[in-house]
């Protein structure tokens, strides 16, 4: 149970983001919980949909929403095994990403901090609505790996050094805010693509959990990206494909 006075906090994205799910398990003893659930425009669906058709064709696209269910199917799985507390955020609610009602929901309630979890880009006029600090955890070494980045990029140019999670402040920019801690993550039990990034993430957000009970979390400055690497683009599937044998192999 909630005791009286808790820090408000927010979780902004996905609804059915399994990971959210364990944050609000880990952390509503300390904080009063809010999940506010976002829903992409639809204009922005349908140019992420021509986006994949026109790198990876028909079949490429089949690949990729495969991989995707496989990396959702992997994340469950690694959340049922936490064995976790069945744990309900205080409110949820339930808003088109970016849009006024939302602009006007940050303006009218104060969070110590917001958790992104699965939201897409946060536009200026959210952040500064909010008037606090954002946090997320982007799957791939900052500032490296900017923009559609995850573990296969690093895998591509053979930076296996540089596989994991960068928990992050954000900022008006892409995966561009302050450095608060970096995840790596060996792949030795990898099996393929999806079930490396579904870890690469769920030991991101264990890493977030573990500096927000632990530290003086919004009083953490984290480290500029004095470098502005270009953003990554989609792997075509042919590069994914070939990755994922090399993986199995």
């Amino acid at each position: 149970m909630l005791s009286d006075g808790n820090p408000q906090i927010a979780i902004l994205g996905e609804l059915d983001f399994p990971i959210n799910r364990y944050l609000v398990s880990e952390l509503n003893h300390s904080y009063d919980i809010h999940i506010i659930g976002t829903k992409s425009r639809l204009t922005r669906k349908i140019k992420k949909l021509i986006m994949v058709v026109k790198q990876n064709k028909l079949s490429g696209t089949l690949y990729y929403l495969i991989e995707k269910y496989k990396e959702n199917f992997f994340l469950n799985k690694l959340v049922k095994s936490q064995k976790i507390f069945t744990s309900t955020p205080s409110r949820t609610y339930l808003f088109v990403e970016n849009s006024q009602e939302l602009i006007n929901h940050f303006t009218s309630n104060q969070y110590k901090f917001i958790i992104l979890g699965r939201s897409g880009i946060v536009s200026n006029r959210v952040l500064v609505a909010a008037n606090c600090k954002f946090v997320n955890v982007h799957p791939a070494k900052l500032p490296e790996y900017r923009g559609y980045a995850e573990p296969a990029h690093a895998i591509k140019d053979g930076r296996f050094d540089l596989i994991g999670s960068t928990v992050h402040w954000v900022d008006e920019g892409i995966d561009s805010g302050s450095v608060v801690d970096w995840q790596p993550f060996l792949i030795s039990d990898s099996k393929d693509l999806s079930h490396l990034l579904s870890n690469v993430r769920f030991n991101g957000f264990v890493k977030l959990i573990s500096l927000i009970k632990n530290t003086n979390f919004t009083a953490l400055v984290g480290e500029t990206q004095q470098t502005r690497y270009p953003l990554c683009k989609m792997l075509d599937w042919e590069t994914r494909k070939l990755i994922n044998k090399n993986l199995k192999d």
